[in-house]
């Protein structure tokens, strides 16, 4: 699992340097459509759905949050991948609110420990056994959060390093030209 984490962190700097960050290239940020859940409700829809938990660790003070929230969670094209087949939850690493995860009540900032999550934004993806697959420090470009959604959703860090799929993605999109 390390391996792919750290495979996922390099894949998105490639991403990230190979494409603008200002969200021009493909749609303009604008302010996130879909609605947050609670992870109480996310949990519950992925019992029915069998889709993944997409936790967005963020913090209301800082600066990249709010940032990913707005350019990133804010793009059209990402809103389009996480609506088939992701539910998206948002915890405040600040926030005493509780949630439920296996039987036991946390906190929100108790539940981001749990997960050794210590700064902010980071994204973590959830299955269906409340696993967590990944985690992703940082600002991530929308350009590269698509690719890290399809590489999610698609089971492909079950095989592959992100880097690998990503160049094999790159490959595909070439001979579609």
């Amino acid at each position: 699992m390390k391996k792919y984490l750290a495979s996922v962190l390099i894949g998105l700097f490639l991403v990230a340097g190979s494409t603008k960050v200002d969200g021009t290239k493909k749609s303009a940020p604008k302010k996130y459509e879909f609605k947050w859940l609670k992870f109480d409700q996310a949990e519950s829809l992925q019992k029915e759905s069998g889709k993944i938990i997409i936790l967005n660790f963020y913090s209301p003070f800082c600066g990249w949050c709010k940032r990913m929230n707005t350019v990133t969670y804010g793009d059209s094209l990402v809103q389009e991948e996480i609506a088939k087949g992701f539910l998206p939850v948002i915890i405040d690493l600040r926030s005493k609110d509780t949630l439920r995860y296996k039987n036991e009540n946390y906190t929100e900032g108790e539940f981001a420990s749990l997960f050794g999550i210590r700064g902010t934004p980071t994204t973590g993806f959830m299955d269906t056994t409340g696993t967590l697959i990944v985690k992703v420090p940082g600002f991530v470009p929308p350009e590269g959060f698509i690719y890290l959604l399809k590489y999610i959703k698609g089971g492909w860090y079950k095989e592959l390093s992100f880097e690998e799929f990503y160049e094999s993605e790159k490959e595909l999109e070439k001979q579609r030209r």
